[in-house]
């Protein structure tokens, strides 16, 4: 059991890895958000990580929220994974156009196909169900914070990344918008 311990970090760490080896290989920039703006969407972000963080270095936030653990661990472990592959699903298939910041590319794309079918944001998409997976696997009181961190980070960001992708695409884009949710396939 001590292994599995490892497998969500472990999980993580190799997602974020195969992210910087894929960074590697994307189109040149032509325009780039300011730092101040980065700013306002990493923040969330950090905060939601530490979360996951304190029960390390604080034994006593070590309250867990449900009497399963094991369920939880299930059940998390199953939404970690299945987020990934969203995310990186969505990543292979945005190609050389994705950036970790908002920018618009040299002979940008906009991308339908794959995962952008059914919503504008998918990558956001797996993440968020991923960090949830981690979340209820982990299972502690200070996990609770750490979808709700990344939403208003992501919320923040595909803002301007909506705005941005009208201005270069307009009405190709909003015809797009009219038939694809933003985060929930149907919903919303």
């Amino acid at each position: 059991m001590r292994v599995l311990l490892w497998l969500h970090p472990l999980a993580w760490l190799a997602w974020i890895l195969y992210w910087r080896i894929a960074a590697w290989d994307t189109k040149p920039t032509t325009r780039r958000d300011s730092p101040g703006y980065r700013l306002a969407y990493s923040l969330p972000v950090i905060a939601a990580f530490w979360c996951f963080w304190l029960p390390a270095w604080r034994p006593d936030l070590r309250v867990t929220l449900f009497p399963d653990r094991e369920a939880c661990w299930a059940i998390g472990t199953i939404l970690l994974f299945a987020g990934m592959t969203v995310s990186v699903w969505a990543r292979v298939v945005l190609g050389r156009n994705w950036s970790n910041v908002i920018t618009i590319k040299a002979g940008h794309e906009l991308v339908q196909t794959g995962p952008y079918r059914w919503v504008r944001h998918p990558i956001y998409t797996g993440i968020l169900l991923a960090l949830a997976g981690s979340a209820l696997a982990h299972d502690f009181w200070t996990d609770l914070p750490v979808v709700p961190l990344a939403f208003i980070a992501f919320w923040i960001k595909l803002q301007r990344e909506e705005d941005w992708m009208r201005d270069e695409f307009g009405a190709a884009y909003d015809a797009y918008c009219a038939r694809t949710a933003r985060l929930i396939p149907f919903l919303f």
